[in-house]
């Protein structure tokens, strides 16, 4: 009898999880059909979804209370989960091919990522032509491999990755915590991890993912908590895995360096288990250095993309006061920071087990990566602290997790365990709810309204746009195009060999040039990247380029560009195509007659308009240049170039100076840019030192033309100055200063004859 009961429970269990997954797969397969917006259907949506996450309550009930040995129990509870998340993010997204915030904001980087991975054979930067991703591209590349086998589009792909999230994610962190820990206590850990991090999921899903393997990979690899044989395969494996998360996301590395930069300092202490000791750290930094090497795919072309064409970065400097506090989850006011609080203390009484002891370790290595942070941070070289407060929340739902396991696995059930166990059941029907709140939300309707543009898909169609780079302020369009753009959207999401500033700079140059040949050359023929189209935003009178700046440590700043609209009237030099304001740049050689003479270089105006022109030929490549000079008939044989060096307290910097001796005089043409808005109405100080000590000089002070109070962040200013040729090479110092008060050391340079 006990047999036949024991049969009949299980059988109507199973009827039960039939039932469960039919009723699933029932509402997740509409959800896969797109559709036009219906207020209604939201409506239906959220009751559906309400319903589902309540029958996902029971059916844990259900399968928690069967008779079931526990190891089965378990991978049906992860069976449900991953069916629940699966059904629940179909419903969420239902009948639009988006995920959270659509293409818009940080979206809209990472889908034009998988549209370039998906286009072209080998992963290039995101904007950029020729340069290799910066942004750890694991997670969208792998997303844009399943694009290419299932003939999907790019801007589905975002949807896709957080279907596949919840519904393969979960058995495959339960795969990898079962090597350290029991399957209930990894069921917990997967199941909290998932839950308290819903939204992670949707808006960085790949540091989701990186945070959330990094946890347990650095326990068994790195941490040694549970020593396998430690042969070459061992170490291979940790490698390829270490190595695949740092592709996704490396900031936790950063935390966990530092837990073991202190054990390698505690290592050589006088112990009884030294040698142990030593003997584990020698295999934790061979495993780390078994995952750099891994992940060299990622690093190694874009350190040396760095190191050939140089670093500036923005990357770390998108802060606002709100990216500024120290707002530890644990310490937050809610059910999530009391429960993850109550993880800690409860992993605090068991920090003598060694798995107890390395989460407790990984926690406290971020308040020490927070002050570092936070005095690089005043130092004016951030390193994005914040990171390190989001890589806390797997770390503490490792530790909620270990602590529900711990309630459940009491032999005692007295009523304490039974409130305990109710208050568990509670804390997924909260969690769980959340999806509810989601689809409750402006912005995920918003979602649901969002279709692909029309304008850019039937622009990728057309074979000679593909690969292109635009000049343009259009930033959606590579979400739907795989094509480049000349600048960068951002300065914070810039290459870092990108040479942002120099591209910036040389747009500003070009506000000054209204000759459409010219104009033309310097697009086509700068040292960056050629420019095959112009999509800019137009005006009555003229045309623009937009981008933003680093305005840190308060985030960003816009910055426009203008250029005289009759150049693009000139339709041998820009063709106009489609409906779309896009431009064609033509290579048109000037007509017979057709020339710019620039060699009147004794009357002072002249002179700074012949020193723009001879900055504007520094961002030109060696066609370029022979252009330039066979179109003006200018003579730069007399010119010097110089690179001064200095600061003027982070407000401007004078990146050039152009010099030529005119008759008994020597004229300088100073090229700054502007680092941050001024108010006041600087003067410019000229110090020469001349003659063989080099000891005395003379003054040549001057207020610059425009005056330095309408001087913007990202302007690049050409000032001018004439002074009394030395006849002898001299040294110059030039600065900011108000009266009494210098901005910085200033710049110092040297002419050579």
């Amino acid at each position: 009898m006990k047999s036949d009961s024991l049969s009949l429970s299980r059988l109507l269990v199973g009827f039960a999880l039939a039932i469960f997954a039919l009723a699933g797969c029932l509402l997740f397969v509409p959800t896969l059909c797109s559709r036009a917006f219906d207020a209604n259907q939201v409506v239906w949506d959220l009751q559906w979804l309400n319903a589902w996450s309540i029958g996902f309550v029971i059916m844990l009930l259900v399968v928690w209370h069967s008779r079931f040995e526990l190891k089965t129990r378990t991978l049906l509870t992860l069976g449900c989960f991953s069916l629940w998340g699966l059904v629940g993010v179909g419903l969420l997204f239902d009948g639009t091919p988006f995920s959270l915030n659509s293409y818009w904001g940080d979206q809209q980087f990472r889908t034009a990522m998988i549209l370039k991975f998906k286009t072209f054979a080998w992963p290039t930067d995101m904007y950029l032509k020729d340069l290799p991703p910066f942004y750890p591209p694991a997670y969208y590349y792998l997303l844009s491999i399943v694009a290419r086998v299932f003939s999907l589009e790019a801007y589905q792909m975002l949807k896709v990755g957080s279907l596949l999230i919840f519904f393969l994610g979960p058995p495959l962190l339960y795969l990898f915590w079962t090597r350290l820990v029991s399957h209930l206590q990894a069921l917990c850990i997967v199941i909290v991890t998932f839950l308290v991090q819903t939204m992670a999921v949707f808006t960085a899903p790949h540091e989701f993912l990186a945070n959330a393997f990094f946890v347990p990979w650095w326990l068994l690899f790195i941490e040694q908590v549970h020593t396998p044989r430690q042969d070459k395969r061992w170490f291979m494996t940790g490698g390829l895995i270490g190595g695949g998360i740092f592709m996704c996301y490396y900031y936790a590395f950063f935390v966990g360096g530092l837990v073991l930069l202190a054990r390698s300092l505690s290592a050589f202490r006088k112990s009884r288990d030294r040698m142990a000791k030593l003997h584990r750290l020698k295999n934790s930094w061979i495993a780390l250095g078994w995952a750099g090497l891994c992940s060299a795919p990622y690093w190694l072309p874009l350190l040396v993309s760095i190191l050939t064409i140089g670093f500036s970065s923005g990357q770390n400097r998108w802060f606002s006061i709100g990216y500024a506090n120290m707002d530890f989850p644990m310490f937050e006011f809610s059910y999530v920071g009391v429960l993850m609080l109550g993880g800690l203390l409860y992993t605090i009484f068991r920090v003598k087990a060694r798995l107890y002891k390395a989460l407790l370790a990984l926690t406290a290595a971020v308040p020490v990566y927070y002050l570092i942070g936070s005095v690089l941070g005043n130092l004016d070289t951030p390193v994005l602290y914040i990171k390190a407060r989001d890589f806390l929340w797997p770390v503490l739902s490792a530790l909620i997790g270990l602590a529900f396991a711990g309630i459940f696995r009491l032999k005692r059930k007295g009523r304490l365990v039974n409130v305990l166990g109710l208050g568990a059941a509670v804390f997924v029907l909260i969690c769980v709810s959340s999806f509810s709140q989601l689809l409750n939300l402006p912005e995920t309707r918003d979602i649901r309204k969002a279709a692909p543009e029309r304008r850019f898909t039937d622009m990728a169609k057309q074979p000679n746009k593909v690969g292109a780079v635009f000049l343009t302020n259009i930033y959606q369009f590579p979400v739907f195009v795989p094509a480049y753009m000349f600048v960068s959207p951002s300065e914070h999401i810039a290459h870092p060999a990108g040479r942002f500033f120099d591209r910036t700079c040389l747009l500003g140059m070009l506000q000054t040039v209204s000759d459409p040949y010219l104009f033309s050359v310097a697009l086509r023929n700068n040292e960056y990247d050629r420019i095959d189209y112009l999509m800019p935003k137009l005006g009555k009178d003229r045309f623009e380029i937009s981008y933003t700046l680093s305005n840190y440590p308060d985030r960003l700043i816009g910055k426009t560009v203008s250029y005289d609209l009759k150049m693009l009237k000139d339709t041998l030099r820009f063709t106009r195509e489609g409906p779309l304001d896009v431009f064609r740049v033509n290579e048109v050689p000037p007509s017979a007659g057709e020339h710019l003479v620039l060699k009147d270089v004794s009357i002072r105006d002249s002179l700074l308009t012949v020193a723009k022109y001879h900055l504007l030929r520094h961002h030109l490549n060696a066609v370029g240049k022979g252009l330039l000079d066979v179109y003006t008939g200018a003579d730069w044989s007399s010119w010097h170039s110089l690179l001064p060096e200095g600061e003027a307290d982070k407000v401007a910097k004078l990146q050039r100076v152009e010099a030529v001796s005119v008759n008994d005089s020597i004229y300088l043409a100073l090229q700054f840019r502007v680092l941050s808005d001024f108010s006041d109405d600087f003067r410019v100080f000229l110090h020469v030192y001349a003659g063989a000590d080099g000891k005395g000089f003379a003054n040549h002070d001057f207020a610059p033309q425009p005056p330095t109070s309408t001087w913007k962040k990202g302007d690049i200013v050409v000032c001018q100055q004439v002074i009394p040729d030395p006849a002898s090479d001299f040294r110059f110092h030039v600065g900011l200063f108000l009266k009494e008060r210098r901005l910085g050391d200033g710049f110092i340079g040297e002419f050579q004859r």
